[in-house]
């Protein structure tokens, strides 16, 4: 089949022209797409007992056909304008039990003794609660093209495009504060507007999850200071346009954004954006510093921060390398080697695509260190933040790690590293250590 013909590619190109805009729709009004994955009952179930009581209409959408191409009022969506559901089912189904759950709670506390009646789904369907937030599409099964779409077909295509889209997005639920910052980031167009979520891979590998969560943070801090007083909910791409493409080696300094013509880049704007908010915690960032540390001569525009390529991804490996060579030294080999394959690894287990997993503390860096401190009983307080903070911890480690490195130089660069940190367990550690080598740290 051609690509002309194959319907996965045209309802790809397709899919954005059909786009009608977000809606609170009714229960009542949402139908299966058939071709969909059938319901899990089981999976249901278990989703309720975990999620059940933290549903949130607005932050976990949906995504519905519409059944034409008719103009629609996504502000006071029709009563009688059904809704096929492609991706979403399973939510509905959980947010119908939680709703009755909370009748039959009603009921007990209205009829004390009383036995509880059978809340039929028409019945939960007339509940104040019983509407979901859906991004809505038009009429896309008539695609103009030969040969038609066979039947089935709309709802496989759908699925399969929806799972290779947010393939990326599955790791971030191992970790509840990435989990915040990505609900945060797709409430602002310039990040929802994005058509993947393969920059998503590099924030969520090799325990990195809660750094990069930093980051994000930063980063939505500068943008709320450069837009002000603008909501930074209605900040799209458009608006942040810069007059030269983003080089993503060296993104957009302070000092270039001064000359641009764009007036959300004015001046008064900017020296907001330099300034850290006086309420703002980031292991990134040092307390009571007024100005950013974190690649402190750029702007973090989103262009940049979502390029997996990136210069800000390589100024994090170094973080990270600076954390395997602190572990090597200190802990050992198998310590490192335990973090590289369990914080590196995504398990089933960590994850969960409806609720806040409780966080793993030994899936990530910054909070297994400061446990292994503690067993060996050296003071954990501020070790993080110094090998988060500190430019000649990640250069030292970097070049250590270098392949080819001499066995003098590595120990020569180890010691220096560590003396970085005058605590005296730590010094007396490492010379009963051995220098670590590319192999050993598998960052050749």
């Amino acid at each position: 089949m051609n690509a002309k013909s194959d319907p996965w590619t045209r309802f790809t190109k397709l899919r954005d022209t059909m786009y009608r805009g977000s809606a609170l729709v009714p229960l009542r009004q949402m139908i299966p797409l058939e071709g969909n994955r059938p319901v899990d009952e089981d999976f249901v179930k278990q989703h309720f007992l975990q999620w059940g009581n933290r549903i949130n209409h607005a932050a976990n959408e949906m995504s519905g056909l519409l059944p034409d191409d008719q103009p629609i009022d996504v502000e006071d969506f029709p009563r009688d304008v059904p809704v096929r559901i492609a991706h979403g089912q399973h939510r509905k189904r959980v947010l119908e039990m939680h709703i009755q759950n909370l009748m039959r709670e009603t009921w007990e506390s209205d009829h004390p003794g009383e036995d509880v009646p059978q809340f039929t789904l028409a019945q939960v369907h007339e509940h104040p609660l019983a509407y979901w937030n859906v991004r809505l599409y038009g009429h896309c099964d008539n695609i103009h093209s030969n040969p038609p779409l066979e039947k089935d077909a709309l709802g496989h295509i759908w699925r399969g495009l929806q799972e290779k889209e947010t393939k990326g997005m599955v790791d971030i639920w191992r970790c509840s504060s990435l989990v915040e910052r990505v609900k945060e980031l797709m409430t602002i167009p310039c990040w929802r507007e994005r058509k993947s979520f393969g920059y998503v891979e590099e924030w969520t590998s090799n325990g990195m999850h809660r750094l990069y969560s930093d980051v994000l943070k930063i980063h939505i801090a500068q943008l709320k200071q450069l837009v002000h007083p603008l909501d930074i909910t209605t900040v799209t791409e458009e608006q942040l346009k810069v007059s030269h493409p983003i080089q993503l080696k060296s993104p957009p300094s302070w000092r270039s954004l001064e000359k641009e013509s764009n007036e959300v880049y004015a001046g008064e704007a900017l020296e907001r954006a330099k300034l850290v908010p006086a309420d703002f915690d980031s292991v990134l960032q040092p307390k009571g510093c007024e100005k950013w540390v974190f690649d402190c001569h750029h702007f973090l525009h989103p262009e940049y921060v979502q390029a997996k390529k990136s210069n800000l991804n390589y100024e994090m490996a170094k973080i990270r390398r600076s954390f395997a060579l602190f572990t090597f030294i200190v802990f050992g080999p198998e310590k490192l080697k335990s973090m590289s394959t369990h914080g590196g690894s995504r398990r089933q287990g960590d994850m969960d695509h409806f609720r806040f997993t409780e966080d793993d503390p030994f899936l990530f860096w910054d909070t297994t260190i400061p446990l292994w401190c503690k067993e060996i009983g050296v003071e954990e307080e501020g070790v993080v933040e110094m090998l988060a903070q500190t430019p000649l911890i990640h250069n030292a480690a970097v070049k250590v790690m270098m392949k080819g490195a001499s066995e003098a130089g590595q120990t020569e660069l180890a010691m220096e590293t560590v003396k970085l940190f005058d605590r005296s367990t730590i010094s007396r550690t490492i010379k009963e250590r051995s220098p670590p080598t590319p192999s050993h740290l598998g960052l050749q």
